[in-house]
């Protein structure tokens, strides 16, 4: 296991699906597989307005809630980098990094993560 796949399966989140059109009659819930849409913990305001808007557009989705990395993380993956990066753009990175896990895992063909 490389470093990278030790720090995502101890990655902290939190999800839940939301199903906003059941049938997946639109277009999008029949043409992808998942939806990730990934929200820090603390910005409550905005995973309820992306819930508003996916439900206003009956488009079923999965919230991936994430927290703030840890400084120490951070710092170690750092030094492990090749290339400076910040603390926002590490947690980015991790995020989507979960995501694609989780795709592959579950052999989704197509799926968006925004």
């Amino acid at each position: 296991m490389d470093l990278v796949e030790y720090f995502l399966e101890r990655y902290k989140i939190k999800q839940k699906t939301y199903y906003n059109d059941l049938n997946c009659q639109y277009y999008i819930n029949s043409y992808v597989n998942k939806i990730y849409v990934i929200n820090l913990a603390s910005n409550r305001v905005r995973r309820e307005y992306i819930k508003l808007i996916m439900k206003k557009l009956n488009i079923n989705f999965t919230i991936i809630v994430v927290q703030k990395i840890h400084i120490n993380v951070f710092r170690y993956l750092l030094s492990l980098a090749k290339t400076k990066m910040t603390k926002g753009e590490m947690g980015t990175y991790l995020s989507h990094m979960w995501c694609l896990k989780d795709a592959i895992k579950y052999n989704y063909q197509k799926f968006i993560i925004l």
